[in-house]
């Protein structure tokens, strides 16, 4: 089973929600829907690293990386330096199996709205 990531994209100087961009697919394995969203989130996750980033970051080894992790946008790049995306945050939108499913302050919620 994969979840199919959605970043929540505000105006950065109003604040307001002005839609979603896919970021990245997570392959969850034979995981039931709410397991997988929680190692979907886990994956999605900055901890000890860089969960966009590759095996090794500047020659470190990357504790956030994994092979389960597709990222599908270019990384962010400010001033010649390539920056990593930011974690999941309460928003964001997961898909697995066609439901889509809002990162909320406790879980995540099954919603009906486009992403």
């Amino acid at each position: 089973m994969k979840a199919y990531i959605h970043f929540q994209q505000r105006n950065q100087f109003t604040g307001d929600t002005e839609g979603h961009k896919y970021v990245a697919t997570i392959e969850c394995g034979d995981r039931e829907i709410d397991d997988a969203l929680e190692y979907a989130w886990l994956r999605t996750n900055n901890i000890h690293g860089s969960w966009s980033r590759g095996e090794f970051v500047d020659g470190e080894i990357n504790n956030d990386f994994s092979e389960d992790v597709v990222k599908v946008v270019d990384l962010p790049e400010f001033d010649g330096k390539v920056f990593g995306h930011r974690s999941s945050m309460i928003g964001d939108i997961f898909v697995i199996d066609g439901t889509k499913y809002r990162v909320a302050g406790h879980g995540f919620k099954a919603v009906s709205e486009a992403a």
